[in-house]
């Protein structure tokens, strides 16, 4: 890869909760995996992408699409397993190759939304900034300094109870991780194994860009925005 070019990694398991076969559910008329990759390959910074999956079916579809695929092991294909041990497999598995990149940005397949655009201003703000990483993220559906916990059967607010009958707009912005895109260099993550190695820059994205997959209902909200934006694009 050339200089500032960086490796796109795609996680993507055959398992899933909430919805049967996630990865590989149709969206728009092509697996929802494809929508990452498709993303990658039409961004500008990035000058790779390998696919990390332990399932065949998934393995093939990103062959289909001119991706390599790292085969991860069962043990990393768990609902237990977390995201940054997944990630350290495959930069292990280069490292040991002799391949490693400097610097890598993760995209989670259950981010469709996220376009070329999203990863090449992300990748800006990376090598702009006094960054050590950068966390994509969107505003807050609803405030975390109003939630509540239940403790031995009553309703108890998880920070402090002024908080939960103060307007909004008197709260600090807050923000949600919305999971579309990290970066950071391979080396520092795999010395830190973490995404949010300080300073953390954030990139911030619209919510109706940031929908996250988890069950039907997601799957076909996802879609009524694709037709939308297929609408306004006509």
């Amino acid at each position: 890869m050339t200089k500032n070019k960086l490796l796109a990694i795609i996680p993507a398991r055959g398992g899933s909760k909430g919805l049967q076969r996630k990865n590989v559910s149709l969206l728009a008329g092509i697996p929802l995996v494809v929508h990452s990759i498709l993303a990658a390959h039409k961004a500008d910074s990035v000058g790779q992408v390998i696919l990390s999956t332990e399932d065949s079916e998934i393995a093939q579809v990103g062959r289909n699409y001119g991706v390599e695929v790292i085969n991860r092991p069962e043990e990393l294909a768990t609902d237990q397993v977390q995201l940054h041990e997944v990630v350290a497999h495959l930069l292990e598995t280069l490292r040991d190759r002799g391949e490693i990149p400097q610097h890598f940005v993760l995209l989670q397949p259950t981010s469709p939304l996220r376009t070329a655009t999203h990863i090449d201003e992300a990748v800006s703000y990376y090598f702009s900034r006094t960054a050590a990483s950068v966390v994509s993220v969107t505003t807050c559906n609803h405030h975390p300094m109003k939630t509540t916990v239940i403790e031995k059967g009553f309703l108890k607010a998880l920070i402090s109870t002024k908080y939960l009958e103060m307007r909004r707009q008197d709260l600090p912005q807050a923000y949600d991780i919305n999971g579309a895109i990290y970066i950071l260099s391979s080396s520092l993550f795999l010395e830190k194994r973490t995404f949010f190695v300080p300073p953390v820059i954030p990139y911030f994205m619209e919510r109706a860009d940031s929908v996250d997959i988890d069950t039907e209902a997601d799957l076909l909200f996802a879609e009524y925005l694709l037709m939308q934006q297929k609408g306004k694009n006509v």
